[in-house]
């Protein structure tokens, strides 16, 4: 059995969904495209993924930054308005 370790240093306000750790209430998804590849013979699937966001609210560090759900995924570069943007993933 695998459990998961709780994530660090993230803030979850509510009300709020128990299956994410996003914080979905400081954003809000506008739009995505989704540019993907898929190898069936590998089990694998890659490409880049765009999305465009809006801001909820300025209140605090939680729509300073965002956070999304990105378990299983092997995230090479985050850009924002074009340009390279630091970013960490959180251990699971």
């Amino acid at each position: 059995m695998l459990e998961r370790m709780p994530v660090q240093n993230v803030e979850i306000h509510s009300p709020r969904d128990p299956s994410t750790l996003s914080n979905y209430n400081a954003w809000r998804t506008q739009h995505i495209t989704a540019n993907l590849e898929i190898d069936f013979a590998k089990k694998r699937l890659w490409g880049d993924v765009v999305l465009k966001m809006k801001k909820l609210a300025d209140s605090g560090v939680d729509s300073k930054k965002i956070v999304l759900d990105s378990s299983y995924l092997d995230i090479k570069t985050v850009k924002v308005d074009g340009k390279t943007a630091k970013y960490d993933i959180a251990a699971r």
